[in-house]
């Protein structure tokens, strides 16, 4: 004789509910970010271990079903302590792209999470504003050609039907600059649905 009890009912019921919620969940699309709805971005970014180390970007995209793309041009400025003494600025000017894969959302995709990377490609000019002191010699060419992936996970709240706030942490690898390769980064922004 098979007998089934209240409790194997209860999470045979249970399963079957969280299998239903996720697969209609993860397809579903809300309006705010449905598939080939384009978005822009402007946000500023913060180097968590320097606070002198700060940048803004501006960023286009389109959502699709998991996520979305998007293309990017962001400037840099940061510091670099000499043994002298002084700082020396920099400015990295950099043309991103990447994919951002929807991780977890509400139902309404008034709040998603999202995890992802991009490729860029960019510029790293040395004193650019020429303030170091004539006689120090850095012995490094006016600037040098930059390049690297980054990894991020980002927050998007809708604060309004179209326009959302955006909380990001990334870790750039950076090849090529004299800066070093890794850093870890946060940033804000907001995002217009179009």
């Amino acid at each position: 004789m098979n007998t089934i009890t209240t409790g194997q009912r209860l999470l045979t019921g249970l399963a079957a509910a969280i299998c239903m919620t996720l697969t209609t969940c993860h397809e579903a699309q809300a309006q705010r970010t449905m598939n080939d709805r384009n978005l822009l971005t402007v946000d500023c970014t913060a180097s968590l271990s320097s606070a002198k180390d700060f940048g803004a970007a501006a960023s286009w995209g389109r959502y699709i079903l998991d996520g979305f793309w998007e293309v990017s041009a962001s400037g840099v400025p940061r510091g670099v302590a000499l043994r002298t003494g002084d700082r020396m600025d920099l400015l990295t000017l950099r043309a991103e792209g990447g994919y951002m894969h929807r991780l977890a959302s509400t139902r309404s995709r008034s709040l998603s999470l999202y995890g992802g990377g991009t490729a860029f490609i960019g510029y790293e000019l040395y004193d650019p504003s020429g303030r170091l002191p004539s006689n120090i010699n850095t012995g490094l060419p006016g600037g040098a050609f930059v390049y690297g992936v980054r990894a991020s996970v980002e927050a998007e709240v809708f604060i309004a039907r179209t326009l959302a706030f955006v909380i990001r942490g990334s870790v750039p690898m950076t090849f090529g600059s004299v800066t070093g390769w890794l850093r870890v980064n946060a940033g804000a922004g907001l995002r217009l649905n179009i």
